[in-house]
């Protein structure tokens, strides 16, 4: 289908809709319907507004326009500011805002089907650097956006993301890493806080000064997710006499003068030191501290911890996620392949035994020949 010349403001795009295009009071509006009668109504009714401003009339009421991405985006953004999610949050569904925007304009809008989300993923490959991953990232975000709105969400056609980087490494790794970094440095001293109590990098940003208590070997953490009423919980975790090496470095270098309320990290940004330092000891490149937490929770099941308790630790919800997420340890690896080393031992004895049995001859009566009757009787 062809698009049609504009008549008036209105013309049919090739998708089958029609697009409303005009200038009134030198603002440019915009807007898609599905009919030409719904949008020559909305026109008439634009009209009708600004006349009635110019003539000191009663104004009607502005035509309801259909919403855009850039609006159902832009409502998901602020409804997230207004819920407390974090910052980053905020920043990625801003940025798969541009993302949008720069694929169809200001005014698209939000009624898509999957062919169209096939025609970004192809947009995307051809003018952005993403490998799938920004992507990925951009239709989840339109999908909770358009959930959030009540707009009916399209099917999300299935990408071929490269492979993610391990999210542990074995301990001679880590060991390399360590060395590489200081003790007593920033970075150092989350990595550290991480290792240790398994805390979420939001956690470990949110501790203050007061929060820690060198004397006692407690340390204040904030959880940052928990069941409904529990997130930004407090709770009191001992200081082991390593992360308490760790925090009396960092401490000795710290002014005096700083307030209780004060962030004991400060707002730091830990992407090139922990990058410079993963390059040195040859090892996967990290860029957040993220990964302290699984590193903690596979180590800690490795040397023999309960999962109940390593769940705890972590402070989730069930046990369940704790084996979905962080249970694949090299220890239990192991377990599982030799107790199916040894089933498929035993069913390979079954199957030998049995194979036996099937290929036994049947027993045969055998008559006696003349020479050897001959010699039977003749002894």
């Amino acid at each position: 289908m062809k698009a049609r010349p504009w008549v008036d403001g209105v013309s049919r795009a090739t998708n089958g809709r029609y697009k409303l295009r005009i200038w009134l009071g030198g603002r440019l509006r915009k807007g898609t319907f599905k009919t030409r009668e719904e949008a020559e109504a909305a026109r008439d009714q634009l009209r009708a507004r600004l006349l009635a401003v110019r003539l000191g009339l009663p104004v009607p009421a502005e035509p309801q326009m259909p919403p855009t991405i850039g609006s159902v985006l832009d409502a998901y953004a602020a409804e997230s500011e207004a819920l407390g999610r974090s910052e980053r949050h905020v920043q990625s569904i801003r940025a798969a805002r541009t993302l949008f925007v720069r694929w169809r304009g200001e005014h698209m809008e939000a009624g898509l089907h999957r062919a169209d989300l096939v025609d970004f993923v192809a947009w995307c490959r051809t003018n952005t650097s993403s490998r799938g991953r920004m992507i990925h990232n951009a239709l989840v975000i339109l999908r909770t956006a358009l959930r959030r709105a009540d707009l009916p969400v399209p099917a999300v056609p299935r990408l071929e993301l490269p492979g993610r980087t391990p999210k542990t490494m074995s301990r001679v790794e880590l060991a390399r890493l360590l060395r590489q970094i200081p003790l007593g440095t920033v970075t150092r001293t989350a990595l550290e806080i991480g290792l240790r109590t398994g805390a979420r990098e939001a956690e470990i940003r949110r501790i203050r000064v007061g929060d820690l208590d060198l004397r006692r070997k407690t340390l204040v953490l904030r959880r940052a997710k928990g069941r409904p009423g529990r997130r930004g919980s407090e709770e009191v975790v001992p200081i082991s006499p390593g992360l308490g090496r760790a925090l009396r470095a960092f401490m000795a270098k710290m002014p005096a003068d700083v307030g209780a309320d004060a962030p004991l990290l400060g707002r730091p940004s830990f992407r090139r030191t922990l990058e410079a330092a993963c390059r040195a000891a040859k090892v996967p490149v990290r860029t957040t501290i993220g990964w302290t937490r699984a590193q903690a929770a596979t180590m800690a099941r490795e040397a023999g911890m309960p999962l109940g308790l390593v769940s705890g630790t972590l402070g989730h919800v069930d046990a369940s996620v704790t084996r979905q997420h962080y249970d694949e340890s090299s220890r239990e690896v192991a377990e599982r392949w030799t107790a199916r080393l040894s089933a498929g031992r035993v069913l390979d004895r079954v199957l030998k035994g049995s194979e036996r049995v099937r290929s036994r001859p049947r027993s045969r009566h055998v008559r006696p020949s003349k020479t050897s009757g001959a010699r039977s009787s003749g002894g």
